[in-house]
């Protein structure tokens, strides 16, 4: 509670104004990692296994989004305790277009490596944009009600968080992404999901197995994108 961490992310909070709700998450030695954890899914649905420490990460949004569900605000920004405001000019015009932008359920102000071509809104010089291929990143996002109900109609989790934001097609969600990202990470941030992602052993099997999902994806991304 007294970590680095977290006391970087209450001066971030209050340099905005914010008054920030924290949230435990779990560690990497709960069984509560075993009980959210779908492996015949993940196998099915991913190349590699999920670690202990993408699946407790994904418990601490889980848990956030019961807070969004439960609540009387229509909506509620979720930010990662490694996050930083990186256009601190935009945030008073955010609020502002988000109340002209029509129905959605996720706004990602985070995302990075954005694939493929995108369409976009522009609302008091924001840009929302929904890309083909979606965009990775969960370090800070705007939650609607209905959209913390349709993730946690998902009882397991399976892949990583915001892989599941690049397939918005499983639970019926409608994702955009702001331009320019008003959210990032700390540039002195250590990611220990990335050091263990890094650790683990490529296999031609869960090679030719993760072509076949890219494969997959790609097809469904694009007639997603056709029908919306």
């Amino acid at each position: 509670e007294n970590g680095p961490r977290r006391h970087h992310a209450r001066q971030e909070a209050e340099r905005q104004g914010w008054t920030p709700l924290f949230l435990r998450s779990i560690d990497t030695t709960s069984p509560e990692i075993s009980r959210l954890y779908d492996s015949k899914w993940n196998r099915r649905k991913r190349k590699r296994p999920m670690t202990a420490g993408e699946i407790a990460c994904y418990y601490g949004h889980r848990q956030a989004w019961q807070v969004v569900a439960a609540g009387k605000e229509p909506a509620r920004l979720i930010l990662e305790d490694d996050f930083k405001v990186a256009r601190p000019d935009f945030v008073p015009l955010f609020s502002q277009a988000v109340d002209q932008l029509p129905a959605w359920d996720i706004i990602c102000l985070s995302s990075h490596r954005a694939k493929g071509p995108f369409r976009s809104l522009y609302y008091e010089g924001i840009a929302f944009r929904k890309y083909l291929f979606g965009a990775t990143g969960a370090v800070g996002y705007l939650l609607s009600q209905n959209g913390a109900r349709k993730l946690l109609s998902r009882s397991k989790v399976f892949r990583p968080l915001d892989e599941d934001f690049i397939h918005p097609w499983e639970l019926g969600l409608t994702v955009r992404y702001t331009a320019p990202r008003l959210i990032c990470e700390m540039n002195d941030a250590v990611s220990t999901l990335e050091d263990a992602r890094k650790n683990r052993k490529r296999r031609l099997l869960a090679s030719c197995h993760g072509a076949l999902l890219k494969f997959d994806w790609q097809l469904r991304s694009i007639l997603h994108w056709l029908r919306n």
